[in-house]
């Protein structure tokens, strides 16, 4: 079932790790660009250092979810408990099952990780113009053959780094406001669920890519998008990244969703110019004294759980649904 065959263990010993697309060193997320990347030369990624992985990850960090398969439906996304499963059932619930492993913050947990996030990072820069970042948050992603991410967007800039199988990319352009109100958008950069209805017109905006191992994705800030994997089990590297123009937009959006329903008298409720600086300062201050602008997540309940017995690696939970994992040591 192994797709990587690689033996690099050292990521210093392969030259480069990227080479941006033409369109990319212009401008990187002005437009959507597939560019290449060298991750998957490296021996991290096989199924043995993925069972490895998936034992001594910190489990408060792993976030597991079910999809199902209708695109309408992103309710069904759901979270899945982990409590007692090992990693090798892990992967073998993966192989079977619709499942979407999010190794979360995988930089501060794994040096090597950092370390890698860093270089791309550092390579990047040197073949885009202008481009500078203020913060890298990097996660690795494992997902099931033929799974399917639904429909959203990301508050944060972001990259998508396809390690191994392959993967359907369907991407919809950022200024759409027949797809994202611009009220949904600020109520996402301030911390809401980032899912959203998806409707069969939206595929006439569509641009799809699909992507191989060795292919990274960029595309513009708060651009909605899906993905669908191919008949493989499917690993990516994705990141965020905060430019300071990237970094200005989401707050910005945030702040707008604050004043407009605490403050929609206020002159700057819907500024332009200076008052944008003043918005964005006043909301930084108001988070920080009373740690109420951005939208309090929902606690989270699961009613599945792995199970490498069952045929979709997944069972039903009887009764009342659990705190999965993740949640529990969090907390």
């Amino acid at each position: 079932m192994d797709s990587a065959g690689t033996t690099i263990k050292n990521v210093d010993q392969i030259e480069r790790l990227v080479r941006m697309a033409d369109g990319a060193k212009n401008g990187l997320g002005l437009a959507p660009n597939v560019s290449q990347h060298s991750l998957n030369r490296l021996a991290w990624f096989d199924d043995e250092d993925l069972v490895d992985l998936f034992d001594n990850y910190p489990r408060e960090r792993l976030r597991v979810w079910q999809s199902g398969g209708n695109l309408r439906s992103y309710t069904d996304w759901e979270p899945v408990d982990t409590t007692g499963v090992t990693g090798r059932e892990m992967l073998e619930c993966l192989y079977k099952g619709s499942l979407w492993f999010n190794f979360q913050r995988i930089d501060l947990v794994d040096e090597r990780y950092r370390r890698v996030s860093e270089r791309l990072y550092d390579e990047i820069a040197q073949e885009c113009r202008d481009f500078s970042v203020e913060f890298i948050h990097s996660y690795l992603l494992v997902s099931s053959p033929r799974a399917m991410v639904y429909l959203h967007i990301d508050a944060y800039e972001n990259l998508l780094f396809v390690i191994r199988g392959g993967k359907i990319f369907y991407l919809y352009p950022a200024a759409e406001r027949r797809m994202v109100p611009l009220e949904t958008l600020e109520d996402i950069c301030a911390g809401s669920e980032d899912f959203f209805e998806y409707r069969s017109e939206f595929e006439q905006w569509a641009r799809v890519f699909t992507l191989e191992p060795g292919q990274f994705l960029s595309w513009p800030q708060h651009s909605p998008h899906r993905t669908r994997n191919n008949d493989e089990l499917s690993v990516c590297l994705g990141t965020f990244h905060g430019t300071p123009a990237g970094i200005r937009r989401a707050e910005q959006l945030a702040a707008d969703r604050f004043f407009r329903l605490n403050a929609p008298s206020l002159p700057f409720a819907r500024s332009l110019g200076r008052m944008l600086d003043a918005k964005r300062f006043g909301y930084r201050v108001i988070r920080k004294l009373r740690g109420e602008a951005k939208i309090p997540k929902e606690p989270v309940f699961a009613r599945a759980r792995l199970s490498a017995s069952a045929p979709t690696g997944v069972i039903r939970i009887e009764g009342d649904p659990v705190v999965p994992e993740f949640a529990r040591l969090a907390q």
